[in-house]
C-alpha cells in the first residue's frame, strides 16, 4: 500500500483514503451498528494531512484547493457510497435542499481545515528556516 501512495499526489491520495473510509465505514456501521457519522473525525485527519502535505510541497493556495476538492468528493460521492451501502446514519431523512447545503458547508469546512493544516506546514517551515546552520 505504501508504494501506491508514493505514486499519487496528495489530492489523489486524499480522495483514495476518503473513498476507502466511506466504503469501509458504511459497511462496518451497518454490520456493527454504530452511527456512520462518527467516522467524520477520521475524515478530518485526512483533510489536515492533505492540507499540510500539499502546502509543504506546492503552497497554501493549492493546499486549500485540494482539501476543498476532497470535501466536494466526500460530500457527493462519499454520500452516495454511504447511501448505496446502507450506512447506519440514524433516522434522519435528508431533503435535496439540505443535501445541497451540506455540500457547500463541507467544502467550506474542509477549506478551513486545509488552511489549518497548511498553516502548520508554513509555521514549521519558518521554524526550520530560523534555526542556525550546523557547523
Amino acid at each position: 500500500m505504501k508504494s501506491i501512495f508514493k505514486k499519487l499526489n496528495p489530492l489523489q491520495s486524499g480522495i483514495l483514503l476518503i473513498f476507502l473510509l466511506d466504503l469501509l465505514g458504511s459497511l462496518t456501521s451497518r454490520w456493527i451498528g454504530f452511527n456512520y457519522q462518527y467516522i467524520g473525525s477520521l475524515s478530518i485527519v485526512i483533510y489536515l494531512a492533505v492540507g499540510f502535505l500539499t502546502t509543504k510541497k506546492q503552497g497554501l493556495k493549492k493546499g486549500i484547493l485540494y482539501t476543498a476538492l476532497i470535501g466536494l468528493f466526500d460530500s457527493t460521492v462519499g454520500w452516495a457510497i454511504a447511501t448505496v451501502f446502507k450506512a447506519n446514519m440514524g433516522k434522519e431523512d435528508y431533503s435535496v435542499n439540505f443535501s445541497l447545503l451540506m455540500v457547500v458547508l463541507v467544502i467550506i469546512m474542509t477549506s478551513i481545515i486545509g488552511l489549518i493544516g497548511g498553516g502548520v506546514a508554513l509555521a514549521l517551515k519558518q521554524n526550520t528556516d530560523k534555526r542556525p546552520a550546523a557547523k
